[in-house]
């Protein structure tokens, strides 16, 4: 093993993270179970999230009805709606990243985020505003110590993946609500993404005809629309809108209503072709853009012999990482690698917990929305990839110049955030996670001043060089 693997399958050892003795087991045994968080400020659940979005949805319908501009920028500042959306999208980035920086199990964040990724949710109707953070929280990262099959059937009934995929214009074409109101009709969206990105992708070989049985088992799931709360309800299964009869996906014949779904998803789950698809993506995130036979199949089978136990499907992942570190190098993702510099290095990057506390009269948050601004500034908001089959793992979408520019930017700025400059403390850093040739070759590049301390341009240059952005 070399010291990349700290940064392969975590954040990279701080000044004050100890050595761990035994790498392998320092990181298999953080992906055993769920930890607590270790923010210990306020959090607001998907509940929250919906009655925030209900609220500013209200406001917005109002303004819209105003012609008169001066007026409807009034109703707007009154509903404190921009407010609104910068406090509840910084505090939830906040969150994200403390457990990743400060907390006691970085190696199960990068799990947590690599299946957040997969379960991607785009930007529209306000979710990555209010929606997004708490469905990871409160879907994603409970599942974690449990099973695939449970994940995958939960995150495709929540709130924040019906919303993003439309499943709840989706009514069977001989549903009752069909024959009442001609405006009902299969949407395929959710089904589609549901087994082309989720679980079995397209190498399983289904059909359209596949897809539209999928869709018909999916219908019915929804929040309900009522005239007071519109679209903002709790997801139910509603057999008024689902398709009655036999649906037949990949020649598996499911009649049941509300419990065809769950029984479509564990087929999924427990296909074939589901396995290789994860195992193949797992891979690719953790050791190389282009994973061979023999890195993916310990994973399938420790997910065969787990019957899909995510804890073993990890530890699998982490020991098939560890035995091709130094061997193996992938570019890094923007966030990731921001916040590896971030916990190395100790800067101050995370807001303290009291200053992440709603207040409608705030009118700017300085320092809350930091992270938010220079994920933007940088490529990578978390909450809002480009489309929904999420962030990618590949590196020409991360290498452009642009990219790299500002990712100088942001480094170069890192040192008005605390960090210290000296060079004893550099190689600390340095010593802990990269090897003496790497440590060689980054020195000699970048440089320290006659008093022994880094620039920020020396550090700009330290962060992007191609030993910190390769892991």
């Amino acid at each position: 093993m070399e010291k990349c693997f700290y940064r392969k399958v975590g954040y990279g050892l701080s000044i004050t993270d100890k050595v761990p003795p035994d790498p392998l087991q320092w990181a298999q045994s953080q992906v055993a179970s769920v930890p607590t968080l270790h923010w210990t400020g306020k959090t607001y659940s998907t509940k929250d999230g919906i009655e925030f979005a209900r609220k500013l949805r209200k406001v917005q319908d109002k303004a819209d009805k105003t012609k008169d501009r001066k007026k409807r920028e009034a109703i707007e500042k009154k509903g404190k709606l921009e407010n609104g959306r910068w406090f509840h999208g910084a505090n939830e980035i906040t969150i994200r990243h403390n457990e990743a920086i400060n907390g006691d199990n970085p190696v199960f964040e990068r799990f947590s985020q690599f299946w957040c990724n997969h379960f991607s949710i785009v930007d529209k109707s306000m979710l990555p505003w209010f929606v997004t953070g708490p469905y990871h929280r409160e879907v994603i990262r409970p599942a974690l110590g449990g099973n695939f099959n449970d994940l995958l059937y939960d995150a495709t009934i929540s709130w924040a993946m019906i919303e993003n995929l439309d499943n709840d214009e989706n009514s069977g074409p001989n549903s009752k609500k069909a024959h009442e109101n001609y405006k009902a009709g299969i949407n395929e969206n959710h089904a589609r993404e549901l087994m082309e990105l989720h679980s079995i992708s397209p190498n399983a070989g289904y059909t359209q005809e596949d897809v539209i049985q999928a869709a018909y088992i999916m219908s019915g799931w929804r929040h309900k629309w009522t005239e007071g709360r519109k679209k903002f309800n709790p997801v139910k299964f509603e057999g008024y809108s689902h398709q009655p009869g036999k649906k037949t996906v990949m020649g598996k014949t499911y009649e049941g209503g509300k419990k065809e779904l769950r029984a479509f998803t564990n087929d999924l789950s427990n296909h074939a072709a589901c396995k290789k698809f994860i195992a193949t993506k797992l891979c690719r995130h953790f050791v190389t853009e282009n994973p061979t036979d023999e890195m993916i199949q310990p994973i399938i089978t420790a997910w065969t012999k787990s019957n899909g136990s995510l804890p073993f499907i990890h530890k699998a992942v982490i020991k098939v990482t560890y035995e091709y570190s130094g061997k193996e190098k992938k570019f890094s993702q923007v966030e990731t690698w921001m916040e590896q510099l971030a916990r190395m290095y100790k800067f101050r990057w995370i807001p303290q917990p009291k200053q992440m506390i709603w207040n409608p009269k705030y009118k700017s948050f300085g320092l809350q929305r930091r992270i938010l601004k220079w994920l933007e500034k940088t490529g990578q908001h978390p909450y809002k990839p480009r489309d929904v089959n999420g962030w990618s793992d590949f590196k020409t979408d991360w290498i452009s110049g642009e990219q790299l520019i500002r990712r100088l930017i942001f480094a170069k700025q890192v040192q008005s955030w605390g960090m210290k400059n000296q060079k004893e403390f550099h190689l600390q850093i340095l010593e802990k996670n990269f090897e003496q040739k790497n440590i060689d070759t980054i020195l000699a590049r970048v440089g320290f001043y006659g008093d022994g301390k880094l620039g920020s341009e020396n550090f700009a240059l330290l962060a992007n060089s191609p030993e910190v952005l390769y892991v």
